[in-house]
């Protein structure tokens, strides 16, 4: 993402670029001072951009968040390595708490809403934060979401999977973010409902100027919205870039979208069996 303004090189007009609005630089995270789960992640997030990882279970994805978002120690996991910028301001060591009001938001994969509650009285809960200039309402987010404005005084306990995540982002909204984080956000999700939240997203990105960071197994989905996308395997960033670059692989074609050279279609054994040969190149 570039900013408005030039510089003047060597007599030729050169165009300035803005920094990440996420940074994190060679992150390793140790769970009970034993088992490192992220190794040596370098990951970043431009201003206005949707940005994915991908990964199976285990890759690491999920730690990555936690760490990002500073829920970490509850469960005695550390940063041991590396640095968080956000914004240009070191976030590695500031509990949860900072870390939201400074305008990062976390959708989890589990436990996202208050079940007991109405969707009305979840988003009454939420308290706004610092992050973007523009004040959401709820009525705002029930625009967005029409489906849980027919539903607001339903308890969310018996919201269906999708209803549940359009309520969790409409609660993080509410907390006026600039990085809206999100764990597995198509998981168990119907089509139809996967492809109503990406619009969602997209909007928000096109409209408010908010930042997304999405966790996908499915890496289809992944590459269908974001604009530059991480593939994360036993704790390691393993490749990346832009969906032609990611397309272009053999590797991930084959192994994260099941697609043998020649376009022809691989059984889900023949990628089980795949997975322990593969190996990356640039």
């Amino acid at each position: 993402m570039t900013m408005a303004g030039t510089d003047m090189a060597g007599g030729q007009a050169v165009q300035a670029t803005a920094p990440p609005l996420l940074k994190v630089t060679n992150l390793e995270v140790v769970y009970h001072r034993a088992a490192t789960a992220v190794q040596g992640v370098s990951i970043k997030v431009d201003q206005g951009t949707i940005t994915a990882i991908v990964g199976t279970n285990g890759a690491g994805k999920t730690t990555t968040l936690a760490a990002i978002a500073g829920f970490m120690r509850a469960d005695d996991v550390h940063i041991t390595q590396g640095d968080v910028l956000f914004d240009g301001i070191q976030i590695k060591e500031l509990p949860n708490y900072r870390i939201s009001a400074l305008g990062i938001s976390l959708v989890p994969e589990r436990d996202k809403i208050f079940k007991v509650l109405s969707v009305e009285d979840n988003l009454a809960a939420c308290v706004p934060g610092r992050g973007t200039e523009g004040v959401m309402s709820r009525a705002d987010v029930y625009q967005l979401f029409p489906a849980l404005a027919s539903r607001r005084g339903t308890v969310a306990g018996y919201l269906s999977g999708g209803e549940r995540q359009m309520l969790a982002i409409a609660m993080t909204l509410l907390s006026r973010p600039k990085l809206i984080m999100i764990d597995e956000m198509s998981l168990g999700l119907a089509p139809v409902i996967v492809a109503q939240l990406q619009e969602s997203v997209r909007t928000l990105r096109r409209e408010f100027g908010i930042s997304f960071l999405i966790v996908e197994q499915n890496a289809a989905t992944a590459l269908e919205i974001a604009e530059y996308t991480y593939v994360l395997e036993n704790g390691r960033v393993v490749f990346d870039g832009t969906r032609d670059r990611l397309l272009g692989h053999d590797d991930f074609q084959e192994f994260y979208l099941g697609i043998e050279r020649g376009g022809e279609q691989k059984s889900y054994k023949d990628i089980k069996q795949y997975r322990r040969k593969r190996r990356w190149f640039g």
